[in-house]
């Protein structure tokens, strides 16, 4: 796009380069024609004075053919001619004609005044070719700062077709019309870039996740004991149903309902292998909006990540004043990023990650904390739209 207009303006200079020197040259042309024409006449009505050396007719004669006499000029000559006991010469100098007469041992140099005007009509070309660049020039930087965010957004589209989906934001200010492209165009490669680091995590959530029910599953054949096969083989199939259940997580696939705060504890329960005396459950039941299956997989994953790094039991689950909150015992309190190893990291249990758990909390609106108070972690859900009024 770029290089059309460089081409497109490079032609529009060329002919209107062309145009202006055709007219000057035809105009300095027309207007030379008739400056030598008036000064052949002058010189007619000029020549019977200064033969008879009249010089009070003389200057009669200049001042009514509007000539004005100079002392001296040198210039070009462009007209010559010789009379008797003299020259005729028509001399320019910077544009500006002027006319010798040589007779016996007198010289004569006058000058037309009103050629002035021709000289006006030529500078008046000159400025509005100046003029008409001028604006040209306005007018190809101000199209090639439209088109510049164009031809970038055309090249990143055109490297997206392409299969390269490593695509970064365009860091450019355009007109409304045009932003409007970009800052749809910045939030798809943005929507991209997020799906393509979801699948990463979820290819990562998938080598953790299977890799110790497998091998307990295995460890089970091996010894025969069908009982543990039976178990693993049910908790692999629960896990390989959450994690296709990750990978469909999205806002349009979310299905609100009305529950209690204990369904969604019992539920999340019933899917983790832990001894019933070593949790703890206060509960002051409310009703919750939210999608039950995706919230349950969140509970369940922080529960599961309290039993894994406890120090000691039991879990404590608090449900109360529209939050659930799981408290486990520790040592000392965690930054966000150990927060985050310690979700992902698999020991134990069939933990999907903090990364999941943030994902359900923010596609609900939700919000999710964490504090650390009395040898205690404790991580919070606030069951409740953090922009309701």
């Amino acid at each position: 796009m770029i290089k059309k207009i460089n081409i497109l303006f490079g032609l529009l200079f060329l002919f209107i380069t062309i145009l202006f020197y055709w007219s000057y040259t035809n105009i300095n042309t027309k207007n030379q024609e008739i400056i030598i024409n008036k000064y052949i006449i002058a010189i007619k009505e000029l020549m019977p004075f200064i033969v008879t050396n009249n010089n009070a007719k003389l200057k009669q004669k200049i001042n009514e053919l509007n000539l004005q006499k100079i002392s001296n000029i040198d210039g070009k000559k462009i007209f010559s001619k010789d009379i008797t006991f003299g020259k005729i010469d028509i001399l320019q100098n910077k544009n500006k004609y002027y006319l010798k007469i040589k007779y016996l041992n007198s010289e004569y140099i006058f000058f037309d005044s009103s050629q002035i005007i021709l000289l006006k009509e030529n500078n008046f070309i000159m400025l509005s070719y100046l003029l008409i660049l001028f604006l040209l020039s306005i007018a190809y930087f101000i199209i090639k700062s439209i088109f510049k965010p164009l031809n970038l957004l055309n090249k990143k589209i055109d490297k997206l077709s392409k299969g390269d989906l490593n695509i970064n934001k365009i860091e450019l200010k355009a007109d409304k019309e045009i932003q409007n492209l970009i800052d749809s165009f910045n939030h798809m490669a943005s929507q991209i870039n997020n799906f393509i680091i979801e699948r990463e995590n979820f290819i990562k959530y998938i080598g953790h996740e299977l890799k110790t029910p497998l091998a307990k599953l295995k460890f089970a054949i091996e010894n025969k004991d069908l009982e543990k096969i039976k178990k693993h083989t049910n908790n692999l199939d629960i896990l390989i149903n959450e994690l296709i259940l990750i990978n469909l997580i999205t806002k349009e696939n979310m299905k609100l309902q009305n529950f209690n705060a204990s369904t969604l504890i019992l539920n999340a329960l019933s899917n983790i292998d832990v001894e019933e005396e070593n949790i703890e459950i206060e509960l002051n039941d409310f009703s919750i909006n939210a999608d039950k299956q995706y919230l349950t997989i969140a509970i369940k994953n922080i529960i599961e990540n309290a039993i894994k790094y406890t120090t000691k039991y039991p879990i404590k689950i608090v449900a109360k004043n529209n939050f659930i909150e799981v408290v486990n015992y520790g040592d000392k309190k965690l930054e966000f990023k150990e927060i985050k190893k310690l979700f992902v990291k698999n020991s134990k249990g069939l933990g999907i990650g903090l990364n999941l758990v943030e994902k359900i909390v923010k596609l609900h609106n939700f919000s999710f904390e964490y504090e650390f108070e009395n040898n205690h972690h404790i991580f919070r859900i606030i069951l409740k739209d953090k922009n309701a009024s």
